[in-house]
């Protein structure tokens, strides 16, 4: 890596005490980020897509997952309606004509149906599937399905992984299916090192966590099959009209809050990757881990979004502690 030195600036947002960078200067990893500089040679990246929201300016899939060299593509599909679905097919053609399975692994995003997943791997020359747990199945049915997966003519060359997020009742459930799965991936978007506050935008939700208490959550599990996921898009909990590009997320389990995506946060209230539109009412605060955006004239509380700089320290942490590797999503909204 890098040996940098930043220049940091102070100030106090509701009685917390952030590190402001407002110039420039302070941090060439807003200019750009390299994998190579903060991950281990070994580490592995996995991306969530969903194929029918398109990338932006319908770049091809292929080109983009060459460009940010993916591993693992883990494909939100609807395994009962890949037949009737041309888009899906073409792209699936696509990717295989461009990566052998050393190059990339299309993992198939799957919530139910056990028995067919199987089948839907082999006959599209998949190369695994990824089980997310949900609010509403108990992790004794998890366990059952992914036995069931496995029993059913399972080629063991295939991956297997387990999607939970990083609250405190899904991160319990790791240490139930560790040894049935190659990886589990965590979703600790905008967890920060110390401070609940700046965990999430919305302090009272489910995913209020930090750094610290994640590892603590995580003692004693195999870190080498742990994944620790990101997304650069911001969440809010509410939608205020003033705010252009929210995408609802539909998800029940999650709370029904609105998805930002990072082009939108880019064009709305950033002049340049980590330095905030001024001008404009919007503040950028970062507290060594998380960055977070502020404006009086929007009535939405402070918010949690990922940048180039608070990604370069998460990535470091991920090297520190010998995680497996990192998942990035959705490549959709984050594009």
């Amino acid at each position: 890596g890098k040996n940098e030195i930043f220049a940091s600036f102070s100030s106090k947002v509701d009685k917390v005490e952030y590190v402001k960078r407002d110039t420039p200067s302070d941090n060439d990893t807003c200019h750009g980020l390299n994998f190579s500089d903060v991950l281990s040679d070994d580490a592995k990246v996995f991306g969530f897509y969903d194929p029918l929201n398109p990338l932006e300016n319908n770049s091809p899939v292929v080109e983009f997952i060459k460009n940010i060299k993916i591993d693992y593509l883990n494909y939100i599909v609807d395994i009962n309606k890949l037949e009737n679905n041309k888009i899906i097919q073409q792209e699936l053609n696509d990717l295989r004509s461009n990566f052998n399975s050393k190059e990339l692994q299309v993992n198939l995003l799957v919530l139910e149906s056990p028995n067919l997943i199987t089948e839907k791997v082999k006959n599209y020359g998949l190369d695994g599937v990824n089980i997310i747990y949900t609010c509403n199945v108990s992790i004794d049915n998890i366990v059952i399905n992914i036995t069931t997966v496995h029993s059913d003519n399972w080629n063991p060359s295939w991956i297997t992984t387990f999607t939970v997020t990083a609250s405190e009742s899904e991160l319990d459930t790791i240490s139930r299916v560790q040894e049935y799965v190659n990886y589990t991936i965590i979703q600790a978007f905008y967890l920060g090192p110390n401070v609940d506050y700046s965990a999430s935008p919305d302090k009272v939700n489910s995913y209020n966590g930090t750094v610290n208490s994640l590892f603590k959550r995580l003692n004693g599990m195999d870190f080498k099959k742990l994944i620790w996921g990101f997304g650069l898009s911001g969440i809010i909990k509410a939608n205020p009209g003033s705010i252009t590009g929210l995408m609802k997320n539909n998800d029940t389990c999650a709370g029904g809050f609105y998805i930002w995506p990072w082009k939108e946060i880019r064009n709305t209230a950033l002049t340049d990757m980590c330095i905030a539109k001024n001008a404009e009412g919007w503040t950028r605060n970062f507290d060594t881990n998380s960055s977070t955006l502020q404006n009086n004239k929007v009535p939405v509380d402070l918010f949690a979004y990922e940048d180039l700089e608070s990604l370069y320290h998460k990535f470091k942490w991920v090297t520190n502690n010998k995680f497996a590797g990192i998942s990035i999503a959705n490549l959709a909204f984050d594009s």
